[in-house]
């Protein structure tokens, strides 16, 4: 019985750990390159997925991207829907333990314009900017495509770039 309880209790501290984690990238981000302005939203949720063939329970930013001209005016929104989420980054597996770290992995998708990448993104350790690199590897990597899938447009996103925070 003292298992069961301890182990109930490491889970839920995993659970808030991840959530922790998470709520750190939860919110509004602005980044500027030479005339055009990005703006990323990333919200915090929980899914059942199929992950390797395992269906299981995750722990998820997900995120939205809108282009913006020099007058701040939107004139590009690649939104998630249900199915197809645009900018997706797993915090945590349910049954796996977490670390809280200041990096996460996040993949996007624009399906309009059949793009996919890979970026490593860093929070900063006060919570107000996102460094966004491009990961080359995972990006090119066959692993990433669906089965069937032609090989993805390159992402007309900037590959290293900071974003700031504008609202939580």
């Amino acid at each position: 019985m003292k298992r069961i309880l301890f182990s109930i209790l490491v889970l839920i501290s995993c659970m808030e750990m991840a959530n922790a984690q998470g709520e750190r990238f939860v919110g509004t981000w602005l980044a500027t390159d030479g005339n055009k302005s990005y703006q990323i939203t990333f919200t915090l949720g929980k899914e059942t997925t199929n992950y390797w063939g395992k269906i299981v329970t995750v722990t998820a930013l997900y995120g939205s991207v809108s282009y913006l001209n020099n007058e701040n005016k939107v004139i590009r929104r690649v939104k998630s829907n249900a199915q197809e989420k645009t900018l997706v980054a797993i915090i945590q597996l349910a049954e796996e333990k977490i670390s809280v770290t200041n990096e996460i992995l996040v993949q996007y998708n624009d399906k309009e314009r059949n793009s996919r990448a890979c970026f490593d993104v860093i929070i900063s350790d006060d919570n107000n900017t996102l460094s966004w690199k491009f990961n080359l590897a995972l990006s090119e990597s066959r692993h990433f495509l669906e089965k069937g899938e032609s090989r993805p447009q390159p992402t007309d996103l900037p590959h290293d770039i900071t974003f700031k925070r504008i609202s939580n």
